[in-house]
């Protein structure tokens, strides 16, 4: 009798220290979820396998995904606030991704559009030609296609200190823009600042596509709203990465010649 309580009280000890150890693998576990930190993962959207590298919080989350012709990269903020710059934006602590915004001119201003830096007029020359234009307020983006009263936005846009730039629009609403400036068909490497997944992301083509390509790519895997950034010889841009690296993307050299930038930091 003594043999079968001492078994049976072996037995209950042996599977309360089972259970206090799964749930502390448990709640490790749960930690685990919770912190994004070099975490890798796999999934499905819209039918196109995407792979996704989440970086350290805050931080950029990169993912690819499959397009027509190539692939398209996509950089995501995590607890990151968009700015518009007129002076360029250095590799630091808080710094966490730059890439052209707007239209560079060959005289560095005039063709570029109106431009607005946190309530403080840059250009005043409204280029008639670019169908986009992007308000930025911190967090808050909003991609507009066009404008009846262009005096009066702009005397909002300072009076709420905001940033605005005028690029080519993309997709508006899920739909196609039509695209009506040269390099159109050209195979060149693409990059937009997208409204994607209920937030606002930078998407870049792996290699040269042609924009008509490009737009179609995006409306595919879901892109509500979609403005260009610029490419070709101003094409410069980095990211942090979750190591803290600084990674190019583009493939272009640095431009001294570039007058803005779209940048992310903490």
């Amino acid at each position: 009798m003594k043999s079968f309580k001492a078994t049976f009280f072996s037995t209950i000890l042996f599977s309360l220290l089972l259970s206090c150890t799964h749930d502390k693998k448990n709640s490790e576990y749960q930690k685990c979820q919770h912190s994004i930190e070099k975490m890798k993962c796999f999934s499905k959207n819209s039918g196109t396998e995407k792979t996704s590298f989440m970086a350290a919080e805050p931080g950029i989350i990169t993912n690819k995904y499959k397009g027509s012709i190539c692939d398209l990269y996509v950089y995501t903020p995590h607890k990151l606030t968009y700015h518009l710059t007129n002076k360029r934006p250095t590799f630091t602590n808080n710094n966490y991704l730059s890439v052209a915004a707007a239209f560079t001119a060959e005289d560095y201003k005039s063709k570029s559009g109106m431009l607005i830096i946190e309530g403080n007029s840059i250009f005043n020359s409204y280029n008639d030609s670019l169908t986009g234009r992007c308000i930025i307020d911190g967090s808050s983006i909003r991609i507009l296609d066009y404008v009846k009263n262009i005096d009066s936005l702009k005397s909002k846009i300072i009076t709420n200190k905001e940033s605005f730039f005028q690029q080519a629009l993309l997709v508006y609403n899920k739909k196609p823009v039509k695209w009506n400036l040269k390099h159109g068909p050209d195979k060149l490497q693409r990059r937009a600042l997208i409204e994607f997944n209920n937030q606002f992301s930078i998407c870049e083509s792996s290699t040269g596509v042609d924009i008509e390509t490009f737009t179609l790519d995006l409306i595919k895997l879901g892109v509500k709203n979609a403005i260009y950034l610029d490419m070709g010889g101003w094409s410069e841009g980095w990211y942090k990465s979750v190591d803290g690296k600084q990674i190019g993307i583009g493939g272009k050299n640095a431009s001294k010649s570039q007058i803005n930038w779209l940048y992310l930091s903490e």
